[in-house]
């Protein structure tokens, strides 16, 4: 095999520091995390895009305000809370209700380090990158399509 682009190789080379950094963190942060219950305090909406290229359409993005206590100290992160379609949707169509409960991990040393307790957001950054670094480094592999 011979390498056809090297830029996407060398690109692909230089992603393997920001991976083993993440494999690393979040290893490390589920060894070490903590659990607790949080509360939504708070769900907003705004208007945005959504969909795929060829299929934009306007969408109501939704966030919601998750607290967790830690030693009696209050903490917050920010968590997505779905999307409906069409613009100016009500706080009711998000994922969350004020009030409901959502599981939290966090870093027992530094407790505002914290994620939703789901797959996904804990490990997701380190899925892209690697996802991303693993494309890279074949397409670095591949003929150039030629145009005629």
């Amino acid at each position: 095999m011979k390498v056809q682009s090297r830029f996407l190789f060398g690109f692909s080379l230089l992603l393997f520091l920001p991976l083993a950094y993440f494999l690393y963190d979040r290893v490390e942060f589920v060894r070490t995390a903590a659990h607790t219950s949080g509360v939504v305090e708070r769900v907003t909406g705004t208007n945005d895009r959504c969909g795929r290229k060829r299929s934009r359409h306007n969408c109501t993005r939704f966030r919601a305000l998750v607290r967790y206590d830690v030693q009696a100290r209050p903490y917050f992160i920010d968590v997505s809370a779905g999307t409906a379609r069409g613009p100016n949707q009500p706080i009711s169509r998000s994922m969350y209700s004020i009030g409901s409960r959502e599981r939290v991990a966090y870093d027992p040393r530094r407790p505002s380090r914290a994620y939703r307790d789901k797959v996904w957001d804990i490990w997701g950054a380190p899925l892209i990158t690697f996802f991303i670094q693993i494309g890279t480094f074949v397409a670095s592999f591949s003929e150039q399509r030629k145009r005629y």
